[in-house]
């Protein structure tokens, strides 16, 4: 970069501030290192607030924002101004021609705070101690308000102004201060006010040392050395989620004696451990999430400023990206999250496989992300939907040591704000709460990537006692601050179908429910529909044209399909050869699954796109109900729909289960999904005694006359319902399996049906072999599909966090209607 450029910006950016003040309608800068200001930033977002005037630095760190189109709610009247004057030689500010400034810091360039003072009635001047020559940042505070300018130490009189906001003149935003927002993953995060001025800003943003452990791009290797004894007691006392001491090594350095336990537990360590400790041969139990705490044997000890770390397992993801892409989306859309970087790690020498690190959520989090406000309330899964000060007290991550008066009267007070709207003055009441627009683009990002475990998952049997999770929120510790949405817990999310809104038809955040009465997800998990929660329908009822057209920023930038895949290439490329090694992980097996997600991407852009627009893809089923020219055996040119007259027996059908399973087939008459019939699988799961889990199952097959050529179908679109939400595989039968040696068959796996009818469209491009398919399974599906014998469902039994029935015995059917095929 052209260091004069820099040089020239700063003497210009100098002059402006301090002399006077050109209101213009495109807002210039160059970001720089803050400790070398010969090193641009590239690659960081500036944006104004959290609006979608946005930009991207390019190489030589510049940026360009137009601010001509933004509307100021409230902008400075030129004839009123505050005056803050400096006095070289008292080195003395003079705040009494600026009254509502209660606050004033000094910084330098790279962040590092020289000064920070508090003004009252009486204390209107303050000396400041001799400084080194040079530019520094100002910053005056009025309450929740922030100008901050930048200060040539020079040994010269200045003076600072800036309006005084009034409400009766709405002008561009150009015309009043404008608070830009700098963010990037290896810098701490900077909010900087300008006031629209001519000339290049120049912004130092401050280098964050823990980017070197959360480089996304290189894999780090963490060594853990417990003694016998204690490994005997992590496993003994999992679900205590007690603390050992560990030797740590990272990359060969060591860190001493640090805190190590397994973490978990809300689902996997109960899922996996008895009260005495044995561990559960599953496959999800080969490998447990752990979290380390650094300070817990010498409290000073800090491992890159940080005092705890997360090193999740990944075990419920098959593509071991989920957690990787989507915190970064929400980072990419001006998001508070953390940052993530695949490692190694190992235990006692030896590998345990493939992990990620996730930055932890907590006071050291707070104070990197609000460097001034860092020390308010940060709390865990507590929205403001009760009035109870204690509900939040108990939900409280910071500020709540033994002996300390925890203060949660912040969050009632955003509740009764809450509670005392409506649609029309909901905006107003709320804005000394919450940004709007930060909210509203954290659900643009939370529904994009489908994130069915996170704020729109309300568990529970009625609106008063539902809760939903996997969600921080902080508490500036300023006078009048906000609260801020960080996410948490994101593997379940970038699934092709969300279980919520796709599988179990639970509405959308945005659409009323008929009832808050409890729905169900996988057949028998209760939850309420999310806009039975009054700030939730709120916002979706005030916001969502900003909800809109944030999805379609992200649309059109961060999930295009090309974009996501470059992505997944270069992660898949990071992480592939460690994957050889893993001790828990199939290589080949997670390449299918790669694959799959990749395959996945495109499913999402337009589910999404087709969301945020009302699209709602019109099938033609003009044909559903014509007289079926069969007796029953599937053809390719006609919708299969039953609508025939049967003979005793069903020669187009079969059915085979697990011992003791029961299963029955009929040509249906009685309340068909469609028309005058449909097929009906009735069936009965017996338990089997064994020391297996998921041991039950069945399956139903509809037959082709002979063997039929699929090789140009597009779609297959079948009509279903079940009794209950059922997971279900979809396959595609041939005796080319048999022929190849290959153990199972090619179909669709990961959707669920439920108690609609529904038309179901299984897309030839998302075939594949299922998750627990032998990795060598040979590559034959043009050799399946030019050779098919017919179709196989199979609707699985309901079973417990164990693998065992829920229920014995589990009756259900499913019904089967309208199979058809679409060719290219």
């Amino acid at each position: 970069m052209n260091i004069n450029i820099i040089k020239s910006a700063a003497l210009t950016w100098a002059v402006l501030i301090t002399c006077f003040q050109i209101y213009a309608e495109t807002i210039n800068g160059v970001v720089v290192n803050g400790n070398d200001t010969g090193v641009p930033v590239a690659n960081a977002v500036v944006s104004v607030g959290y609006t979608s005037v946005r930009t991207t630095t390019d190489s030589e760190g510049r940026f360009s924002l137009d601010v001509g189109e933004l509307t100021a709610g409230v902008i400075p009247d030129v004839s009123r101004k505050a005056k803050v004057r400096y006095y070289a030689n008292q080195r003395i500010f003079d705040f009494r021609q600026a009254q509502s400034v209660d606050q004033f810091s000094i910084f330098r360039l790279n962040g590092t705070v020289v000064l920070k003072a508090r003004l009252n009635a009486e204390k209107r001047t303050f000396k400041v101690p001799s400084l080194a020559s040079g530019i520094y940042l100002v910053r005056f505070s009025e309450g929740p308000r922030q100008i901050t300018r930048t200060w040539a130490m020079s040994g010269s009189n200045c003076m600072f102004s800036y309006g005084i906001p009034r409400t009766s003149v709405r002008k561009s935003a150009a015309a009043e201060s404008v608070k830009l927002l700098l963010r990037h993953d290896e810098y701490f995060p900077l909010d900087y006010e300008t006031f629209g001025m001519t000339g290049d800003l120049l912004i130092g943003m401050r280098p964050d040392p823990r980017a070197h452990v959360f480089n996304p791009l290189q894999v780090h290797s963490y060594h853990f050395t417990i003694t016998s004894e204690d490994s005997l007691t992590m496993e003994r006392d999992a679900l205590l989620e007690n603390y050992i001491p560990a030797q740590m090594e990272f990359n060969g350095d060591s860190y001493g004696t640090v805190g190590l336990r397994y973490k978990g537990s809300g689902y996997s360590l109960p899922n996996c451990f008895d009260e005495e400790g044995t561990r559960a041969d599953k496959p999800e139990c080969r490998k447990f999430s752990m979290k380390v705490k650094f300070n817990k044997y010498t409290d000073a000890t800090r491992f890159y400023e940080m005092k705890e770390l997360n090193l999740h397992s990944m075990s419920s993801d098959e593509s071991k990206m989920h957690d990787m892409l989507s915190y970064e989306l929400f980072r990419k859309m001006g998001i508070y999250s953390p940052r993530t970087a695949y490692i190694k790690l190992y235990l006692n020498g030896n590998f345990k496989g493939l992990f990620v690190a996730v930055e932890c959520i907590d006071g050291r989090f707070t104070k990197s992300r609000w460097p001034e406000y860092g020390d308010g309330n940060l709390y865990k899964e507590a929205w403001p939907h009760k009035s109870n000060e204690y509900y939040y007290t108990q939900r409280l991550k910071t500020n709540n040591d033994p002996g300390e008066s925890s203060d949660a009267s912040g969050m009632v007070n955003f509740y009764n704000a809450i509670n005392g709207s409506s649609k029309d003055d909901f905006p107003l009441n709320i804005s000394s709460f919450i940004d709007l627009d930060y909210w509203t683009r954290y659900i643009a990002v939370d529904r994009a990537i489908q994130n069915w475990d996170g704020i729109m998952a309300w568990y529970g049997t009625s609106v008063k006692y539902a809760s939903n999770h996997n969600y921080f929120v902080y508490e500036e510790e300023s006078p009048g601050g906000k609260f801020w949405l960080i996410p948490w817990d994101l593997d379940n999310s970038l699934w092709k179908n969300d279980p919520f809104t796709y599988d179990a038809q639970v509405p959308h955040w945005n659409e009323t429910p008929q009832s808050c009465s409890p729905m169900f997800v996988w057949g028998n998990t209760p939850v309420i529909p999310p806009a039975c929660d009054k700030l939730t329908s709120l916002l979706a009822s005030t916001q969502w044209d900003k909800f809109v057209k944030y999805g379609e920023e992200l649309l059109a930038k961060w999930i295009r399909p090309e974009t996501l895949k470059t992505r997944i290439d270069s992660y898949q490329g990071i992480i592939s050869g460690v994957l050889d090694n893993d001790p828990v992980v199939s290589n080949p097996r997670w390449g299918m699954e790669v694959e799959k997600l990749k395959r996945d991407v495109n499913s999402l852009h337009e589910k999404f796109y087709n969301y945020i627009h009302g699209i709602k893809p019109a099938l033609d089923t003009s044909d559903y109900s014509d007289p079926f020219p069969g007796t029953g055996y599937l053809i390719t040119n006609h919708t299969n729909n039953f609508e025939f007259t049967p003979g005793s027996s069903l020669p187009f059908v079969y059915s085979y289960s697990s011992d003791g399973t029961i299963t029955e087939v009929i040509h249906n008459t009685a309340n068909p999904l469609w028309g005058k019939a449909d097929l009906l699988f009735n069936f009965e799961f017996n338990p089997i005694e064994d020391n297996s889990s998921h041991s039950e199952w069945a399956n139903v097959g509809i037959l082709f006359d002979g063997t039929t050529d699929l090789a140009g179908v597009k779609e297959i679109h079948v009509t279903m319902k079940s009794d209950a939400q059922r997971y279900m595989s979809f396959y595609i039968s041939s005796p080319v399996y048999q022929d190849s040696g290959a153990d199972t068959e090619y179909g669709w796996t990961d959707f669920y049906v439920g108690t609609n009818s529904r038309i179901y469209i299984f897309s030839i491009d998302e075939i594949s072999y299922p998750s627990w398919a032998d990795a060598d399974s040979p590559d034959i599906l043009k050799e399946v599909l030019a050779s098919a014998s017919g179709l196989g469902f199979a609707p699985s039994a309901r079973f417990d966090g164990t693998g065992e029935l829920m229920s014995a015995p589990d009756t259900g059917y499913l019904a089967i209607d309208n199979i058809k095929f679409i060719f290219e």
